[in-house]
């Protein structure tokens, strides 16, 4: 992920193990595996509280580029909390956030934070039958129902 404040790119441990990595982290470096035949990709150290890896050294030898590619329209669906894209249109289309210049809006694909928002619970079925056997007996129900 670049972040161009910080002039730097920021990888993802987590992308990284599911890209099929192994990251073994020391309190001095990060050393980064391939799970398959355990190659070795590259080695980071510790600098303060941050591990930084050089790739333009002889040592980082990648057979695979490690990249994240995002377009701006989404970027700019996340910093603004998961807001719509035709919200976003409007926004660039009355210049109402600072820096939001240029940016193409397209919903191609489904982002995993909001698919997760909009996933319901199915309610359970009716029941015609009697569940109770004796007067005052415990009986669980939703009361309150869906909502609009």
């Amino acid at each position: 992920m670049l972040v161009d404040s910080l002039k730097f790119n920021l990888l993802s441990v987590t992308q990284l193990c599911n890209f099929g990595y192994n990251c073994s982290f020391t309190k001095d470096d990060v050393v980064v595996t391939s799970l398959d035949d355990n190659d070795h990709i590259f080695t980071g150290f510790r600098h303060e509280d941050v591990y930084l890896v050089d790739f333009a050294t002889r040592e980082a030898n990648l057979s695979t580029y490690l990249f994240s590619q995002s377009s701006l329209g989404w970027l700019w669906h996340r910093r603004l909390g998961h807001v719509g894209m035709k919200q976003l249109n409007r926004l660039l289309k009355y210049d109402l956030v600072v820096g939001l210049k240029n940016v193409k809006f397209e919903k191609d694909k489904l982002c995993s934070a909001c698919q997760a928002k909009k996933q319901v619970v199915n309610f359970h079925p009716t029941k015609n039958v009697m569940s109770t056997e004796r007067p005052l007996e415990l009986l669980h129900m939703d009361l309150f129902g869906p909502t609009t």
